[in-house]
C-alpha cells in the first residue's frame, strides 16, 4: 500500500495509517503547511523527494523499520529540528540524534548527514556546527575506526566546540576514550574552559587531568 498527497497546501498534520509500507516518490512534496507527520512501524521505505519543500515541517519520527530513504527526501525542509536517524539506515545497533535546531538549511543538513553516515564519508564538507558532535555520537554507537580517525584528527577544534556549547555529556563520554584527550593536550582544554568561563567543564577536565596522572608535582595540582 502506498500513500500520496502531493502539493496539498492545506494539510497541516497527518498520521499515516497502519498497513502503509512505502511512502512513495514525492508523496508529500510541496505540502508547505505540513508541520508534523507520524509514520507507523510498518513503513520500510521513504521515496525520493517525499517531503521536499515541506517548509513548515518541524517534527517527523522515522521508525526503526525504515531501511531506505531516497534522494532529496527532506530537501527544502527549513524548519526541521532535532531528528533521530534510525539505526537500520546507518547500519548500527543504536540510532543517532542529529541536532539541527534553528540551523539554516536544516533539510539539506539532514540529507547530508544521512549520506555521510551511510557512506562513512567523514571528509565531506558539512556544517561545522554539527559535524564533530554527529560523528562523535556515531562513534559512541559503533566504535567505527573511520569515525575514530576523523575524531583524532579534529580533536582540538571539536573539543573547543563542545566547550563553547557547554556540552557536558559529550565531553564526559569523550574523556572516557583516553586516546583523544591525553597528558599532552589536556592543559590547553583546561585553559580554554577557563577562557570561556565554563566552570563545570573546567572541573571535569581538571579532575580528568588528575585521573590520568598529568600533574607534574603535588604543588601544581593544589594550585589548580
Amino acid at each position: 500500500m502506498r500513500c500520496c498527497l502531493k502539493d496539498c497546501q492545506s494539510l497541516t498534520s497527518i498520521t499515516i495509517p497502519e498497513g502503509v509500507t512505502c511512502i512513495g516518490v514525492g508523496a508529500f512534496s510541496g505540502c508547505s503547511s505540513l508541520t508534523s507527520i507520524t509514520i507507523p512501524e510498518g513503513v520500510t521505505s521513504i521515496g525520493n523527494w517525499t517531503f521536499e519543500d515541506c517548509q513548515s515541517l518541524t517534527s517527523i519520527t522515522i521508525p526503526e523499520g525504515v531501511t531506505s530513504i531516497g534522494e532529496r527526501a527532506f530537501y527544502g525542509c527549513e524548519s526541521l529540528i532535532n531528528h533521530t536517524i534510525p539505526a537500520n539506515i546507518i547500519k548500527t545497533d543504536v540510532p543517532v540524534v542529529l541536532d539541527i535546531t534553528g540551523l539554516e538549511g536544516a533539510g539539506e543538513i539532514f540529507e547530508d548527514a544521512l549520506d555521510m553516515l551511510r557512506e562513512k564519508d567523514f571528509a565531506r564538507k558539512f556544517s561545522h556546527k554539527v559535524k564533530f558532535k554527529l560523528i562523535l555520537d556515531y562513534f559512541f554507537a559503533t566504535e567505527d575506526e573511520d569515525a575514530k580517525a576523523y575524531l583524532k584528527k579534529s580533536t582540538t577544534k571539536g573539543i573547543k566546540q563542545l566547550i563553547d556549547n557547554g556540552d557536558v555529556p559529550r565531553l564526559q563520554n569523550l574523556l572516557d576514550k583516553t586516546e583523544f584527550v591525553t597528558k599532552r593536550n589536556i592543559d590547553k582544554f583546561i585553559e580554554y574552559a577557563i577562557e570561556k568561563q565554563q566552570q563545570e567543564l573546567f572541573v571535569i577536565l581538571t579532575n580528568y587531568k588528575n585521573q590520568i596522572g598529568a600533574y607534574k608535582t603535588p604543588e601544581e595540582e593544589f594550585k589548580l
